[in-house]
């Protein structure tokens, strides 16, 4: 991992010759709650590092766009990336893809019981769900989730 200057990083335009174009873009207020979990817990930068392939006298983020995006709004100088300069084209597109596909799912068991549904929302986790009362606050509606989830599993939840 290496820290690179933001100024030498440029989002994933299809700029490199036969590497399409960054395909992923955030959900309505995505790029908001992104920002908002890289102000909260800026350490995952870190531990999540953007990965980068040099192209000409910059390098082009095949994996990180939202958050390079993100790190430009909150005015960072630089960024921990990884730098994949061995990929073929192929590769690079293959990775470009593959680090966007979503293998798994949650376990709603496991959230219910040991994951307090409030902090998941909070950290930006949707649990889709809908609202029909316009009157219901925040509050009851994560206890209705919370409800709802203990009798489809038929759990008990403290």
């Amino acid at each position: 991992m290496k820290k690179i200057r933001l100024e030498l990083l440029e989002n994933n335009a299809g700029q490199i010759a036969g590497v399409n174009q960054n395909p992923r873009d955030l959900a309505a207020g995505g790029f908001e709650l992104a920002v908002e979990s890289i102000k909260n817990f800026p350490a995952m930068l870190e531990l999540r590092s953007l990965v980068v392939v040099p192209h000409l006298e910059k390098f082009v983020v095949i994996g990180g766009n939202q958050r390079l995006r993100a790190l430009r709004k909150l005015k960072y100088k630089e960024a921990a990336c990884v730098i994949a300069d061995n990929l073929s084209i192929d590769q690079i597109n293959e990775f470009i893809v593959k680090d966007n596909l979503e293998y798994g799912q949650w376990n709603y068991e496991l959230l219910a019981n040991h994951w307090d549904l409030e902090i998941l929302t909070e950290w930006g986790m949707n649990l889709n769900f809908n609202v029909d009362n316009d009157n219901d606050t925040e509050q009851n509606i994560l206890k209705d989730l919370s409800e709802t989830i203990k009798y489809a599993f038929k759990l008990e939840i403290d």
